[in-house]
């Protein structure tokens, strides 16, 4: 009998111990990496975990996340000032609640993130190396950040079936914002961002407009439906926020906010004021006609008056020169080919226009 009870403790305590093991699985203490070193012993450390609480790496000690490589789930990362130029390590991570990437100058890939199969957000922020945002393509991610990423020109590699949220800021290079897999989308934010082109191609029920430096022209807005909600601020050389977009809205009492921004674009009284001048009278509307378009020496700019002045914008919003004008002729011969922006401002009336010049 004696020897029955051995055995049987022997085998209670076999399974306690396979059980204390199993859960072992997650471990639930937060824990700091701040030297190589402990990134290469973390799996000798670590070695029953795949699942994490909350994991910090931070420091310019750290060159490489390749012994990182047993990590499946976990609630937070962030790596922070680190020496790191990708992201190899996390190719078997695929459960993250959030992740925060910041200040890594080095890093210029982010692909390793591909196989993650459920995010919820995302943050990059001052990453002054990475040039594309390949391997950011979670169906489950709900929003994705972007902050001072100068070298990136586009996010047409961003997939984010399900996002409700995307916040761009301080992204200077980017050239065009066009991107068509955010069916999802609740709210776009841009702030410090050099173009809106592309925009057309979201489908997005509030926007954010903020210190749009030079931004000149928001017609496109004309074709997102969506749109319910608009705020614009601080965006000094837009002028003219009375499309018939933004008009509408107001007609419909939705939320248009705008402050800070050029004479004529602030605040809804202001902006309901041109919508009803534009509606009532025909000479507030765009008179110009602009032709041939595309053009390769000259356009030519029909029903000019002696007050018009005329402005040429790169996509960028840069502003090109003062235009040569000539019998209502605009002499191209300067520019390069490519896309442009051409800007008529009559007193209180202002009409934008895009031209090819080839």
């Amino acid at each position: 009998m004696k020897t029955i009870i051995q055995f049987i403790t022997i085998i209670f305590t076999m399974l306690l111990i396979v059980n204390v093991i199993k859960a072992q699985v997650k471990y639930n203490t937060k824990i700091i990496l701040t030297s190589q070193s402990q990134i290469d012993e973390f799996s000798v450390k670590y070695p029953s975990f795949t699942e994490f609480d909350t994991i910090l790496i931070l420091g310019e000690k750290i060159n490489s996340l390749v012994p990182l490589k047993q990590l499946n789930k976990a609630s937070f990362i962030r790596i922070y000032r680190t020496n790191i130029e990708n992201l190899n390590g996390f190719e078997n991570l695929t459960h993250l609640k959030s992740i925060l990437i910041d200040e890594n100058l080095l890093l210029v890939s982010v692909a390793s993130l591909e196989m993650l199969k459920y995010c919820r957000h995302i943050l990059l922020r001052l990453l002054p190396s990475i040039t594309n945002l390949t391997g950011i393509v979670g169906d489950s991610i709900n929003t994705i950040a972007l902050v001072n990423l100068p070298k990136l020109i586009d996010i047409k590699d961003l997939r984010c079936l399900n996002c409700t949220g995307l916040y761009l800021n301080d992204l200077e290079g980017i050239t065009n914002i066009e991107n068509s897999f955010f069916p999802s989308l609740d709210l776009l934010l841009l702030n410090n961002v050099n173009t809106i082109e592309g925009i057309e191609n979201f489908s997005f029920r509030i926007l954010q407009l903020i210190s749009m430096k030079n931004l000149v022209d928001i017609s496109n807005l004309d074709k997102i439906t969506k749109l319910s909600s608009i705020l614009i601020e601080g965006c000094r050389d837009l002028e003219n926020c009375s499309t018939e977009k933004i008009c509408s809205m107001i007609n419909k009492n939705q939320n248009v906010e705008a402050y800070w921004n050029g004479n004529g674009c602030n605040g809804k009284n202001e902006i309901k004021a041109k919508c009803v001048s534009s509606a009532s009278s025909p000479t507030a509307k765009p008179a110009t006609l602009l032709f041939p378009n595309p053009a390769t020496d000259y356009i030519t700019l029909s029903k000019l008056t002696f007050t018009s002045k005329i402005s040429i914008y790169s996509t960028d919003g840069r502003q090109i020169g003062s235009p040569v004008i000539l019998d209502d002729q605009i002499d191209l011969s300067q520019l390069t080919a490519g896309l442009y922006f051409l800007r008529v401002s009559d007193g209180a009336n202002v009409s934008n226009y895009k031209f090819m010049k080839q």
